[in-house]
């Protein structure tokens, strides 16, 4: 089991850079949704199973690591019999497959990395925003209006951020485990194991 996340609002007061890209503001014209395939972890994957109805295998493409650049979490590689592979949510020709019309389908239960979309956060030693950036918008229509409240910000920033902690934690878990099992000469775990391990599936496949 994955133990539940306890969150507060940050009150650092530092100086913060990068404030002014607050301003941004999402049009809804769908260009991220076609364009940034979405890496998963453990909580994203059990909000799209609640909020989808789907089962964990309709959600999820697994990427080798030629097919996706990582850089910077190679930790969320998962090892298969097959090799390493990044949980990805499901992907179609013309983007997510969730996006229909310029609107997300399970946009309640979206995952962490598209709440954040389009800012790049470092947090301060106590949750305040310390310098902010943006992702790569030249192609979004988006446009610039009052600023979002920069505390939310920094709150949907540190939860994303103990998400992929916590699932960091459960992709070395299983990672040990398979490396066990190889020593001992057993069958690796597969991608059902897998998600028994992140609560989305029964043990029976």
């Amino acid at each position: 089991m994955v133990r539940a996340l306890s969150l507060s609002l940050p009150t650092e007061r530092v100086m913060a850079h990068g404030l002014r890209h607050l301003r941004f503001t999402c049009t809804r014209c769908g260009h991220c949704c076609r364009r940034f395939r979405v890496p998963l972890t453990g909580a994203d994957l059990r909000r799209l199973v609640q909020g989808s109805g789907l089962r964990p295998a309709e959600l999820v493409e697994w990427l080798s690591p030629d097919q996706v650049d990582m850089t910077g979490e190679p930790e969320t590689f998962v090892r298969f019999p097959e090799g390493r592979r990044v949980m990805m949510l499901a992907w179609r020709e013309t983007g997510c497959r969730f996006e229909s019309h310029d609107t997300c389908a399970v946009h309640p239960y979206r995952p962490s990395s598209c709440r954040m979309y389009p800012y790049d956060v470092q947090l301060g030693r106590r949750g305040g925003i310390r310098r902010l950036k943006l992702l790569d918008v030249s192609r979004c229509e988006h446009t610039w209006t009052e600023p979002e409240p920069r505390h939310l910000v920094a709150f949907a920033a540190a939860r994303h951020q103990a998400e992929l902690r916590a699932y960091v934690v459960e992709v070395t878990r299983h990672n040990r485990r398979q490396e066990h099992r190889r020593r001992l000469g057993k069958p690796q775990l597969s991608r059902h194991d897998f998600f028994v391990q992140l609560g989305v599936a029964s043990s029976a496949p």
